[in-house]
């Protein structure tokens, strides 16, 4: 290389350095003289009204409501109530040995998606959680429950659409039972974006799904540094009017490894 060019290049890095200092003090934002404003004609508000005892309050109207934007009164144009259940009490946990007289079943009946988390579930875990959600299905309480069953493996898979078919809802969990590309998977992964993807198109899916519905999830998902996309499921699922109760699959067993006797309807989940 000649020398000049040498010369040249040491010469432009010096200046690009200088450039980079100088940026690094005066780093403002670039005024362009421009303007814009906004006016928000509609927000959209999601609330949940408890009595001290932690019960939804039902037979509520739009006068029981009072909105204020900046100390001031706005005004509250409609009210969209969905409390169909009614006044339930949440479940509380109870002793290994105890069993919980069984909730209450609304009017309409109950919708529970079970879903299993094979991307977090070990070997053990798969065959047991078909175990629990088997017994489930079985304390099924006529035509007014019904049961979805749903797997993750990186996507969203449907076993089976809700339905009060007792007989079709344990042909598909054995299916899935003896299903080598569920049992026998292999769902390693990198990274945990196919789980937020098949959560969020799951939570789409049951928007379109009219009344309440609850979610039980079967995993052992670790801590995970997730909580924006948690927060984006849980604003989903609130949209599509479904409570999502988490179980964490090791905690269905006992220390000497035998499987827990407590059903899921023991266990709250089907709690309005």
């Amino acid at each position: 290389m000649r020398p000049g060019m040498t010369t040249g290049l040491t010469f432009l890095c010096a200046a690009l350095l200088a450039g980079a200092a100088l940026a690094d003090v005066d780093d403002k934002p670039l005024d362009l003289g421009t303007t814009e404003q906004t006016a928000v004609r509609l927000v959209l508000m999601d609330v949940v009204v408890v009595d001290r005892q932690g019960n939804t309050v039902e037979g509520l109207e739009l006068d029981d409501f009072e909105a204020t934007y900046r100390g001031n009164l706005a005004r509250i144009d409609t009210l969209d109530v969905d409390c169909s259940a009614g006044s339930l009490a949440d479940p509380k946990a109870i002793g290994l040995q105890a069993k919980r007289e069984p909730l209450p079943v609304p009017e309409n009946g109950r919708r529970t998606v079970m879903l299993f988390d094979y991307m977090h579930l070990s070997m053990l875990s798969r065959a047991n959680s078909l175990k629990h959600a088997e017994r489930t299905i079985n304390e099924m309480q006529g035509e007014r429950d019904e049961i979805m069953l749903v797997a993750l493996t990186g996507g969203l898979r449907i076993e089976h659409s809700f339905s009060n078919d007792r007989n079709s809802l344990l042909a598909a969990i054995d299916r899935m039972r003896h299903d080598v590309s569920l049992w026998n998977g292999n769902f390693s992964h990198l990274n945990e974006s196919g789980f937020v993807t098949a959560m969020k198109g799951l939570m789409s899916a049951l928007e379109a799904v009219p009344g309440r519905k609850s979610l039980v999830m079967f995993s052992s998902m670790q801590d995970v540094p997730l909580d924006f996309e948690f927060e984006e499921i849980a604003a989903m699922a609130a949209n599509s009017r479904c409570s999502i109760y988490p179980i964490d699959s090791r905690g269905m067993f006992l220390p000497n490894g035998m499987f827990t006797a407590t059903s899921l309807e023991s266990s709250g989940a089907g709690g309005g």
